[in-house]
């Protein structure tokens, strides 16, 4: 199938985030992925430090060993089986070979036939396998012979996030997703097999991530953010990205934004917030930020949050943010944004006094405003310092519960 990014219906909203989010990916980052939009192929450089490893050092081996002191080199599965051999590394490298099964699936050793082959031990198309066990000549012998030529292919599976060839003419699938349908309807998992198609996972290959069949937004958002997250200096291997783009591809998501987090593994919903983050703060200036109720501290040259959403009140909820950015550059410090956060969380226990007490719910500012600018029933104006506040009057003579400071002057 050609069709490798869906063309979701998208409004001008998205239609603008898709061109910054675009906008913001460096072409230096595109070539260090090897990015190619036709193929729809992340890459990971095995010599990077954030996004690589070191490949295995069993002859044959294929995968990537992420944790080079600990396994001596050796990925997982080689790991296992040397430890399972109970000999010196160094003796299990010069005797052993991968014969046991790898990810991955090669084409057909004749050359230029495009057929996947059966097997690493049988690397021939179904074809010319046949031939080969019929001549009766070794897998060499077989390819130097007169009269062996490529044969054509059979197509693409049609699995929207597959490339693969497929090996039979009849079916549309590749091997591996022909097995995989097989399974999955029996233990009735398959409703609709169009939907399937478009929403099962590729099949995975060591290094890589395929975004192949993912909308155009969704794509774009995990490249930057990738991006921006080996910027920050975080590391981001391939196996922990591949299940939060499955995950995207089965939901049927638009945006990084829509993805359920539920199920996902604490790494994966990491890589959400991250990626989301990195977006967000795309074009975002103190100006628009302030307009938000949660604002991101970043913008401002500082670090942390401020949350104003517990204000319901839309007229206090403007004040605070009013004060905030008047106080926000008096203060100093890596936590200087916990006092502001102090004041902000004691408007909020205000706003639910208000919404609790008053029957309008202090909605609107002119109602509680005129009220508290009334004379009180002891005669005085309400004074925000009562009790607390320090500058008491010594001879108000007044119950503790009355009293007020001495800048609060009778009424009239």
């Amino acid at each position: 199938m050609s069709l490798l990014v869906v063309p979701a219906q998208v409004g001008e909203e998205q239609s603008l985030r898709l061109r910054l989010v675009q906008e913001a990916i460096e072409p230096s980052f595109l070539k260090l992925m090897q990015w190619d939009p036709p193929v729809g192929r992340l890459i990971f450089p095995k010599d990077h430090v954030q996004l690589g490893g070191v490949a295995c050092r069993v002859e044959g081996c294929r995968k990537t060993s992420f944790k080079f002191a600990v396994a001596h080199g050796l990925c997982d599965t080689c790991d296992f089986h040397w430890q399972a051999a109970g000999v010196p590394v160094e003796e299990f490298l010069a005797t052993a070979r991968r014969t046991w099964r790898y990810v991955g699936k090669d084409a057909c050793c004749v050359r230029d036939c495009p057929r996947p082959c059966k097997s690493a031990k049988e690397p021939f198309c179904y074809a010319h396998l046949h031939q080969q066990r019929v001549s009766g000549l070794s897998v060499q012998d077989f390819v130097r012979r007169s009269g062996v030529v490529a044969l054509s292919s059979f197509g693409i599976c049609q699995v929207l996030a597959c490339d693969r060839e497929k090996d039979y003419e009849r079916t549309p699938y590749c091997m591996a997703h022909r097995n995989r349908l097989s399974v999955e309807t029996r233990s009735g998992r398959v409703a609709d097999e169009e939907t399937w198609r478009r929403t099962t996972s590729p099949v995975t290959i060591t290094g890589e991530i395929n975004l192949r069949g993912l909308p155009e937004l969704l794509v774009a958002e995990i490249i930057f953010g990738l991006q921006e997250r080996t910027r920050s200096g975080a590391k981001t291997k391939d196996h922990s990205l591949r299940p939060l783009c499955d995950t995207a591809r089965r939901q049927q998501v638009g945006s990084i934004t829509e993805i359920d987090l539920a199920g996902l593994t604490r790494l994966q919903c990491q890589l959400v917030a991250t990626f989301t983050t990195s977006i967000d703060r795309l074009g975002a200036t103190p100006e628009s930020e302030r307009l938000k109720d949660v604002w991101d501290l970043v913008v401002f040259g500082m670090g942390g949050h401020l949350q104003f959403s517990d204000i319901s009140q839309s007229w206090l909820r403007e004040a605070a943010k009013a004060w905030a950015v008047e106080e926000l550059p008096q203060r100093r410090g890596k936590r200087a944004h916990t006092t502001v956060q102090s004041g902000i969380r004691s408007l909020a226990k205000f706003s639910e006094s208000l919404r609790l007490q008053r029957d309008d719910h202090g909605v609107t500012f002119d109602a509680w405003a005129g009220r508290t600018s009334s004379p009180s029933s002891t005669g005085r104006r309400f004074c925000s310092r009562r009790v607390s506040c320090p500058r008491t009057a010594a001879t108000s003579g007044s119950p503790s519960s009355d009293r007020f400071c001495a800048a609060c002057v009778p009424w009239g």
